[in-house]
């Protein structure tokens, strides 16, 4: 876990931030501004997900190519 916060710490605090204001926004009276809020977390909320999920299968991939390398370079 720890390394998972030393990798992701400014990502967690930007999406954290955004999360809490659209949450803010959400909580207005104003219509148009609690629309804005409710689609700037879902945006938010979605894209974070998506790019943690991608952010880890590359490094999957990155490191089963490294593990690749490593035996062919063994075998010769």
């Amino acid at each position: 876990m720890k390394d998972f916060w030393n990798d992701y710490k400014m990502i967690i605090l930007v999406i954290l931030s955004l999360l809490i204001f659209s949450f803010v926004l959400m909580l207005r009276e104003e219509e148009l501004v609690n629309n804005i809020g409710i689609s700037l977390f879902v945006n938010v909320s979605t894209t974070a997900l998506t790019v943690l999920v991608i952010d880890r299968l590359y490094r999957r991939i990155e490191v089963r190519k490294k593990n690749r390398l490593s035996l062919r370079h063994i075998m010769m």
